[in-house]
């Protein structure tokens, strides 16, 4: 059975979806939770827009908080991953885009990116995968430009 680069892409997209409802992080809160209790994938990505990267005064205190701008345009990316298929030939472009949004996150402090939790590493491996398809798509295109992987 051969999975090939489509196949990757899907389960990269299906990686991401389940990452917006597994516990991503701590580094928030939400009213009406304890203290320390983990945000969704989703939650997080939205408090870290709202809370975070829009907040000049945060960006006072470190300039890191900028990447987190990065990632509505990586995330929208990725919901697109499974266009990629048609692209075949220019889907090495989102892969890079993707492969350098995977190594932000672990370039932040703790501070930044609080405890991370399962949904953080599903949501960084989906980007991992959709890299891995859109090169194994690229590359196939140049050996045989005719076959449908």
């Amino acid at each position: 059975m051969r999975i090939g680069g489509k196949g990757i892409l899907i389960l990269s997209w299906l990686a991401l979806l389940a990452s917006f409802y597994l516990p991503a992080t701590n580094v928030l809160g939400v009213a009406g939770n304890e203290p320390g209790t983990p945000l969704t994938g989703w939650q997080a990505f939205e408090s870290s827009i709202l809370a975070g990267a829009f907040n000049p005064w945060v960006w006072i205190a470190d300039l890191r908080v900028l990447w987190f701008l990065v990632f509505p345009f990586t995330n929208a990316l990725m919901l697109a991953a499974p266009v990629f298929g048609w692209l075949r030939e220019h889907a090495f472009v989102p892969a890079i885009i993707l492969a350098g949004a995977a190594i932000v996150p672990w370039q932040l402090p703790h501070g930044l990116t609080g405890d991370l939790f399962v949904g953080f590493y599903v949501w960084n491996g989906s980007y991992v995968l959709a890299f891995l398809g859109g090169c194994i798509l690229a590359a196939s295109y140049v050996v045989d430009p005719e076959d449908d992987v």
